[in-house]
């Protein structure tokens, strides 16, 4: 699956953005790690220590791990779907 190329694609708002960027979106950098484990504890431990009655430390741990697994995963197939370099331990969780 290769990105878009098209000309209305390469004129829109999204694509600027995306302009310049290694991984075109397509990677769990550093910083798009944090946001999702942010986002994560926002809604997450209500849930983990309500319904399957854990701590919040251990409600912590497990939302810092699946969200790093996840990473890990998603990391080690999407950019490669698109035909984009491997994520290196420097810039991202390693796609390798």
């Amino acid at each position: 699956m290769s990105l878009r190329t098209d000309a209305k694609w390469l004129a829109s708002e999204p694509c600027a953005v995306l302009e310049g960027k290694t991984y075109r979106g397509t990677a769990f950098e550093y910083d798009i790690v944090a946001m999702m484990i942010a986002q994560m504890f926002v809604t997450c431990p209500w849930v983990l220590c309500g319904v399957l009655g854990l701590n919040f430390a251990e409600a912590s741990a497990f939302i810092v791990s699946a969200t790093v697994a996840h990473g890990l995963i998603w990391n080690a197939l999407h950019p490669a779907m698109h035909g984009l370099p491997d994520v290196p331990i420097a810039e991202g969780l390693p796609s390798s």
